[in-house]
Parts: structure tokens; C-alpha cells; sequence
């Protein structure tokens, strides 16, 4: 597990996470079908933030 989730989520991530689900419409952005996973599109490993420009709703395949 990663130092990130050692403490579990958060309330500021679960906010974010709502945040992007509505803005998606609760849809994935790579083929439209419902989801409700946030994704980074820069891993936090390697740079990327919890800012709205980085997160996309995405279906559980994707």
C-alpha cells in the first residue's frame, strides 16, 4: 500500500472525487457507458495532482 493510503481516504479526496463524478455526468470519458471511478491521468507517483484538471471519470474496464 502505498504512504499515500496508509491513512485511508480523506475528506478533501472524497469531495474531489464527487466533484468529478457530477462534472463527468457519471460517465466514462473514454466510451460514454456508466462508471464511477476517478482515475489520474498523471500519476501521483509521478507528479500529478488531485486537481480537476487531472482526474477523469472512467468505467471500471477502463
Amino acid at each position: 500500500m502505498s504512504k499515500a493510503w496508509a491513512g485511508g481516504s480523506t475528506r478533501a479526496w472524497r469531495t474531489q472525487r464527487a466533484r468529478v463524478l457530477r462534472r463527468d455526468n457519471y460517465r466514462c470519458v473514454l466510451c460514454g457507458e456508466p462508471a464511477n471511478e476517478v482515475n489520474h491521468r498523471v500519476g501521483k507517483a509521478d507528479g500529478g495532482g488531485d486537481d480537476l484538471g487531472n482526474l477523469e471519470t472512467l468505467c471500471t474496464p477502463h
